[in-house]
């Protein structure tokens, strides 16, 4: 990752550098020499501006990717108004000044940047060097358990998810199925019987504490099975089939026998939500439905406790 923000900072900084260590184009103050003076600044000063306003955002618990940006923009471009109007008056302009150069420059570089970003990102990604760290949220505390994410991605929304059972580092942790593009958002219920059940946009989870085991959820003939999943990533798997009396499904060429859950979810209460980089409780905020991607939702009957 240090690779794209060094890249990133030498492509932004390089051209009003060079510009403003010479004598002659540092006193210039026409439309096309003070945009490539001042807009790359800018961008870089909209770069920051997006981190630090998603980052406040995150803190206040509010998801809200197109207002950071509109912020961001909003910040840098009357930051870059009240430079080049400084530089104006204090070299003394005179004369028309357009608008035009700044912008031209703005959309140029975001069009470089964006390339450069995503040609250093697949290089990263085919080298096999790009791993985030892993950020956990507790979200129950009797037993306890820890919602994992850990980027896969320099800059996407990519990201494999793990439960830890226990709040020691060295607890077990069992690996759920990657996102492979998409924020982060779980809604969590709790069962009657201790067990959890967990969904998001693409993938339904039933979590054992008692076992510490994961297993995935999936429709079957009318009913609700659930599969344990291996202690390893999952990189292929297929749907739920019989194999003589029994219902199995198959994860990374391992082939596992599916339970009948249909029953589990009576009485379930919701418990709460993993987004905007935390847990969210029931208490603090009222369920949401989630807009599934990837296969539409089990048909999970829940009966008041």
């Amino acid at each position: 990752m240090w690779i794209i923000n060094v890249a990133s900072v030498l492509l932004l900084l390089s051209v009003p550098a060079v510009l403003w260590a010479i004598p002659r184009t540092r006193r210039a103050v026409g439309s096309w020499t003070l945009a490539w003076k001042t807009v790359p600044v800018g961008c870089l000063g909209f770069v920051v501006l997006l981190s630090l306003f998603g980052w406040l955002f995150k803190q206040i618990g509010v998801a809200a990717s197109w207002g950071t940006f509109i912020l961001a923009l909003f910040a840098s471009w009357a930051g870059i108004v009240a430079v080049v109007r400084l530089i104006r008056r204090k070299f003394a302009a005179s004369g028309n000044f357009s608008w035009f150069p700044s912008v031209a420059v703005f959309l140029a570089y975001g069009v470089v940047f964006t390339m450069v970003i995503w040609v250093l990102a697949g290089v990263l990604l085919m080298r096999g060097d790009y791993r985030g760290t892993w950020r956990e949220y507790p979200f129950c505390s009797d037993p306890p358990l820890v919602f994992g994410e850990c980027s896969i991605h320099p800059f996407l929304a990519e990201y494999d998810y793990r439960i830890r059972f226990g709040n020691c580092g060295d607890a077990p942790t069992a690996p759920l199925m990657t996102n492979t593009g998409g924020r982060t958002y779980f809604n969590i219920y709790r069962l009657r019987d201790g067990r959890f059940y967990l969904t998001d946009k693409d993938f339904d989870y039933l979590v054992d504490p008692a076992s510490q085991k994961v297993s995935y959820l999936d429709a079957f003939e009318g009913r609700i099975y659930a599969a344990p999943l291996p202690n390893r990533k999952i990189t292929s798997w297929s749907g739920l089939f019989r194999n003589g009396e029994n219902v199995v499904q198959t994860f990374n060429d391992l082939t596992v026998e599916a339970q009948n859950v249909n029953t589990a979810f009576e009485g379930m209460v919701y418990h709460g939500c993993i987004a905007c980089g935390r847990f969210i409780s029931a208490a603090e905020h009222s369920e949401a439905p989630i807009e599934r991607h990837m296969r539409p939702s089990l048909q999970i009957t829940r009966v008041s406790p």
